[in-house]
């Protein structure tokens, strides 16, 4: 949930940046933002019943393929003609929907934490 709230802000601060290092460590934080996120279907593993282990994975490994096509394409349509300079609608519209998927994750049990807690 952190790492993807953080990579969040990162989108938004991305088009802010005005100089070479602070882009490139903008791009660093992001991809220790991404990389923290990469346990998440462990985490699905985990709040899936055993018998519903593959429709599990099979919807979540389908859900991020989906995006890995339909968001460049989606924000490339934002980022206006070539030759002309990106806005900052990408950006928001990238930070705005990893906010907003990342909200239903507050919401949601974790086995694991619980059997932890209990033991």
């Amino acid at each position: 949930m952190a790492a993807l709230v953080l990579l969040a802000v990162l989108i938004f601060a991305l088009p802010l940046t005005g100089d070479v290092i602070g882009f490139t460590l903008v791009l660093m934080a992001m991809g220790f933002s991404i990389g923290l996120s990469g346990p998440i279907a462990a985490w699905v593993a985990d709040v899936s019943e055993p018998k519903d282990m593959g429709a599990s994975m099979g919807l979540f490994r389908t859900i991020g393929d989906l995006g890995f096509v339909i968001a460049p394409v989606a924000l490339a349509s934002l980022a206006g003609e070539a030759g002309e300079s990106v806005g900052l609608a990408p950006f928001v519209v990238a930070g705005s929907a990893v906010l907003l998927l990342a909200l239903p994750l507050l919401r949601t049990r974790d086995p694991t934490a619980e059997r932890r807690r209990r033991g």
